[in-house]
């Protein structure tokens, strides 16, 4: 029989299925904006949602919810919370906004969506949850996050955003643990998907040119060639480095004089026609310290 209305969202963790949206019935059976499969019929989890769900992420034995919901198991829950399998409980006083998505890495949850504060504290569209309390991802984004997707150590995010800490990432971003980065030119409109498959990050969304390049709605981007920097060195009040990675590519070259502020200005994008690049930084001077990174694009 299925649903009653619109399904926003799936997971599954080993014979279960999880399913989260608009709907009020699942299988013909009550359910509050959120039910699972078990093989062969729906049924509720608990008494559900007081609004709709819009993400699901799984972790272990505990699914996690996101949505634009104030009660979840008849408890305060605003906007996200979590099911361990016999009730739901809240994650800390949650979001002043709704939840679009949700992505697991380890022991961090992270949560995208149209909220400016997660846990009371600040936090402009996205932020992660350490299992104890919620922080910020260094200054967020300039807009909604619609999509989340984790590789290794690596999140990636998609919105309707065209700044990522402070800078500007056209409606896709990555954040490296310390920072954020634009990936190359980015979209010309918003991303709602993100999925990563081996080595390569795809994207959905209402876009139709991607890094440049016409991409009706969907695109790719190989993510794991690494870029190197060797041979630093200081000479003439200038600094210089060289820039290795995959013949064809270009690196993004970043700094920043606090890396724990999250905020990173691009300096130049360097081709690496045979394989490497040189680059050199005129104004290195001007600061006291600077630090370094590069980001490798198409």
């Amino acid at each position: 029989l299925g649903m009653n209305y619109y399904v926003l969202a799936l997971a599954v963790s080993g014979d279960r299925s999880y399913a989260g949206g608009a709907f009020r019935t699942a299988g013909g059976s009550a359910v509050n904006y959120i039910a699972q499969w078990d093989g062969s019929s729906w049924s509720a989890l608990g008494s559900g949602m007081s609004d709709r769900v819009n993400a699901l992420a799984v972790a272990g034995g505990t699914l996690y919810a996101g949505g634009a919901f104030t009660t979840a198991g008849g408890s305060a829950a605003n906007d996200i919370a979590q099911w361990d399998g016999n009730r739901w409980s809240a994650l800390g006083p949650g979001m002043n906004g709704w939840v679009d998505a949700l992505a697991v890495s380890g022991g961090t949850l992270y949560a995208g969506g149209l909220f400016t504060a997660a846990g009371g504290s600040t936090a402009n569209y996205i932020a992660q949850w350490d299992g104890s309390g919620w922080s910020a991802l260094g200054p967020g984004m300039g807009g909604s996050v619609y999509a989340l997707a984790v590789s290794g150590s690596t999140l990636y995010a998609g919105g309707g955003f065209t700044t990522a800490g402070g800078n500007a990432a056209n409606y896709i971003a990555l954040w490296d643990g310390s920072g954020w980065s634009a990936l190359g030119s980015g979209m010309n409109n918003p991303v709602y998907a993100l999925v990563v498959s081996g080595g390569t990050l795809y994207a959905g969304g209402r876009f139709t040119t991607a890094g440049g390049t016409i991409s009706h709605y969907a695109a790719g981007a190989v993510i794991n060639p690494q870029l190197i920097l060797t041979q630093p060195q200081f000479t003439d009040h200038q600094f210089q480095f060289t820039l290795s990675g995959p013949a064809g590519s270009n690196g993004v070259i970043y700094a920043t004089t606090n890396p724990a502020a999250g905020t990173w200005a691009p300096l130049a994008t360097n081709p690496m026609h045979l394989g490497s690049a040189i680059f050199t930084d005129t104004q290195a001077t001007n600061y006291p310290v600077r630090y370094y990174r590069a980001l490798l694009t198409p």
